[in-house]
């Protein structure tokens, strides 16, 4: 070969699996290995997201983002879960009808669109195979007010292609990021790989989609204006947080304002993964309004109250059982320790 490693290069070494290059090198884009490489290097540094973030100047939603892709790969595991293989999807004809325990369509990780894109010789016989991309092209660039040009050809190709979206489901992809201002190419891209990995490949699937979307906006926007909060758009982390608060646990802004002003009597920065906790603690208690919570918090109070006015005899009667049971309703306590969970990812250990 032309080139070789200089001798002298070799220094303080990590591993890194073979697999990583074998399987993954053409498909996976400089994020993924730049945070893949980041976190075989500082394994075992102790090191967390903010520090991976500023040492390669990747902002945290896209390196939670490239996260997410290695773990589809089996090759990272949330420090808090157990190593488990790669999820495989199994055919629901092949186990039988099961409960339904979310709303949204279920993930299969799928790489990002490759660096390499298909030649402009490559496009044009595409367009004579398939017709139905002229037309997808020309309602891209009115939809997004420009003229798309070879890059963006090519990446709605790549999504029509490598995703199996078909063009009417592209089409409607574009018109909701046009509706979000979000018309870069690369947010395209990104809409699409999820579009992808969720199998939301139907009108059907895609209006169903595009409801929770706007539901997630159409509740930030509610947020925005009972908290006054300055940002524009939700994070996608944030819209996700939004839709599975609306469709899966059936609250509206009332309860989630409720679990606003929760975590910020607790804390003084905006917090989802806060907010979550608390909503999903209420659920599991069946209050479902706001009214529910005062009386619930009311009952508490009086409970305490009551155990504080209790003579000291009583006092030591008082069983484990009932103790344990007064501190499971110490919400303030249980969403601060999820609060300041750290988040970290750690290696896949070899064998597991």
């Amino acid at each position: 070969m032309e080139y070789q490693i200089n001798p002298g290069a070799w220094g303080a070494m990590f591993p890194i699996p073979a697999s990583v290059v074998d399987e993954h090198i053409k498909m996976v884009g400089r994020d993924q290995l730049k945070v893949l490489l980041w976190l075989f290097r500082h394994a075992s540094d102790g090191k967390e997201l903010t520090d991976l973030c500023a040492d390669t100047g990747i902002d945290r939603e896209d390196a939670v983002d490239a996260m997410q892709y290695w773990i589809g790969c089996g090759l990272l595991v949330k420090a808090s879960e157990p190593a488990v293989s790669p999820p495989q999807r199994i055919p629901q004809d092949a186990v039988g009808p099961g409960p339904v325990e979310s709303s949204q369509p279920e993930k299969t990780a799928l790489a990002p669109l490759p660096l390499s894109k298909p030649t402009s010789e490559q496009i044009a016989c595409r367009l004579l195979e398939e017709p139905a991309l002229g037309l997808l092209y020309a309602e891209a660039q009115q939809k997004l007010g420009r003229t798309i040009g070879y890059d963006g050809q090519s990446t709605l190709l790549m999504i029509h292609d490598q995703y199996g979206l078909p063009v009417e489901v592209i089409l409607m992809i574009l018109e909701y990021a046009a509706s979000q201002g979000k018309t870069s190419m690369a947010y395209i891209a990104k809409m699409g790989r999820d579009w992808g990995e969720r199998e939301i490949d139907t009108l059907e699937k895609a209006e169903e989609q595009l409801t929770r979307l706007r539901t997630g906006q159409s509740l930030w926007n509610q947020l925005k204006t009972l908290t006054g909060i300055h940002t524009p758009r939700p994070t996608a982390a944030q819209e996700k947080f939004l839709t599975e608060w609306s469709s899966e646990l059936h609250f509206g802004i009332d309860m989630i304002h409720l679990a606003y002003e929760e975590m910020a009597n607790h804390t003084d920065r905006l917090s989802f993964p806060y907010m979550n906790k608390v909503l999903r603690s209420w659920h599991e208690k069946g209050l479902l309004t706001p009214e529910q919570v005062q009386a619930e918090r009311q009952a508490h109070q009086q409970a305490r109250e009551k155990a504080a006015s209790a003579d000291p005899g009583e006092k030591k009667q008082k069983s484990k059982k009932s103790e344990a049971r007064d501190a499971s309703y110490d919400l303030d306590e249980y969403t601060r320790r999820a609060l300041h969970e750290p988040l970290v990812y750690t290696k896949k250990k070899q064998g597991s």
